[in-house]
């Protein structure tokens, strides 16, 4: 009884650390600045350095989780994944938790020169416009309706490289991304436009109902990271 007794009291420190273990999932399909995967495994950018920053704040051990777009709400609901940040409700809908907002987002649609300037939105209505498969795009899908058309690409880049290629003349991005992937050098091989924006937002992080992080202390966290400059710091750094 002792022995049997002893082994609880040796393992209850390993129960409650995994328990605690934060698991923060990131889209598969998404591109730098917000996630480097290589291999299967999250190794950099936004959505990294933002995990560990609000793990450092919550003093949890952290696990990210690369899951493709389409089973990440699946994961929130079942409870295997804790958090997905810097979203919208509209972007994916689910039955969980939604912190407060605290991360500015643009998203823009990128015009080649050889196809005319769009002033609005309505200027691309019926003609092909490069989108990421799984995403939501509601802005676009409100002003146009039906004359909205889709090219579905699986990332950013690929639909970067059917612009390149003359196969659309439009993609929707963040200018997170655009503003990124020109100060990388060499710029993207592509004479564009000035983007047109068509939303501001600002993003928040979806969780889990069946996480051990409760609404009130994610929120007191995210809180604790806009006061103490870890917000700006992280888009000041890319």
């Amino acid at each position: 009884m002792r022995r049997l007794l002893a082994l609880v009291l040796l393992c209850l420190p390993l129960l409650s650390a995994r328990a605690a273990e934060l698991v923060m999932l990131v889209d598969t399909g998404t591109d730098m600045p917000l996630a480097r995967i290589e291999g299967g495994r999250v190794t950099g950018g936004i959505h990294a350095d933002l995990a560990q920053a609000l793990a450092r704040h919550l003093g949890r051990p952290l696990r990210l989780q690369a899951l493709p777009r389409k089973r990440m709400a699946l994961a929130l609901e079942e409870g295997s994944g804790d958090l997905l940040c810097l979203y919208l409700p509209e972007w994916m809908p689910g039955d969980f938790h939604w912190s407060q907002a605290f991360f500015p987002q643009a998203e823009v649609l990128l015009t080649v020169k050889r196809a005319a300037r769009p002033r609005s939105i309505s200027d691309v209505a019926g003609k092909f416009v490069g989108t990421v498969h799984g995403y939501h795009y509601p802005e676009m899908e409100l002003a146009l309706g039906v004359g909205f058309k889709r090219s579905d690409g699986p990332s950013t880049e690929i639909n970067i490289s059917k612009l390149a290629a003359g196969r659309i003349d439009y993609a929707l991005t963040s200018e997170l991304w655009f503003r990124w992937r020109q100060r990388q050098g060499g710029g993207l091989g592509i004479d564009f436009h000035p983007p047109l924006v068509v939303a501001n937002t600002v993003t928040a992080c979806a969780l889990s109902k069946k996480s051990a992080l409760g609404l009130a202390e994610l929120n007191g966290a995210l809180q604790a990271m806009q006061r103490d400059g870890s917000v700006a710091a992280l888009l000041r750094r890319y």
